[in-house]
């Protein structure tokens, strides 16, 4: 009868440091994506920036023009501006007044994944009971 256990145990040791190893190598993969995609965010959010200012100077000078127009027709510059100023006020807090319903936390809940979660607790209940 043949004795296999020192070679049964270097193979599980062999085996054990390979797993090891194969799970640090993804460990240094995943950090690498991670700071791939970080990279990737800020160029992403540097565009947006820049589009939002390009847009916000868009939307200044349609503003003026719109001024402009109001005082060619008739309507005096300061009373133009006003005007305008007061629109873009009502128009703005109408926005703020709907997106911040957005931020409710009952809204922000994750009500898909509690109910979820409820369930398969009440489910692995009933199988161990």
């Amino acid at each position: 009868m043949r004795d296999d256990g020192p070679g049964l145990v270097q193979a599980v040791s062999e085996t054990i440091s390979r797993a090891g190893e194969l799970i640090h190598l993804e460990f240094r993969v995943f950090r690498a994506e991670l700071a791939e995609k970080a990279a990737q965010i800020g160029t992403g959010l540097a565009l947006v920036l820049g589009g939002a200012v390009l847009l916000t100077a868009a939307l200044f000078l349609i503003l003026q023009a719109i001024v402009m127009a109001l005082v060619q027709g008739g309507m005096s510059p300061a009373g133009a501006t006003i005007l305008v100023a007061a629109a873009c006020i009502a128009i703005g807090l109408v926005l703020v007044l709907i997106g911040r319903r957005n931020f409710d936390p009952e809204k922000l809940a994750p009500d898909r994944t509690v109910g979820d979660v409820r369930r398969d607790t009440i489910l692995v209940k009933e199988k161990l009971t």
